[in-house]
């Protein structure tokens, strides 16, 4: 019976991350409003954070909204 609560827990924290990370918005993770979102803001996302440096095109170590528009999930 722990076994089923414990999958189930899990299961719904996973589907709870997916969710949140597929609401993501610029203005979200721009948490100190400068229209851009660093390497520290993106952090909050695991996705985000790994694909960083190929949507910085300018490598810059900042994404402008235009960049973030590529993020895909």
């Amino acid at each position: 019976m722990k076994l089923v609560h414990a999958f189930t827990a899990t299961t719904l924290m996973f589907v709870s991350a997916l969710s949140f990370a597929s609401g993501l918005t610029f203005a979200d993770l721009d948490s100190n409003d400068d229209a851009q979102i660093s390497q520290e803001e993106a952090s909050v996302n695991m996705q985000l954070s790994a694909q960083f440096s190929a949507l910085d095109l300018d490598k810059n170590k900042l994404l402008s909204s235009s960049e973030f528009s590529n993020f895909k999930l």
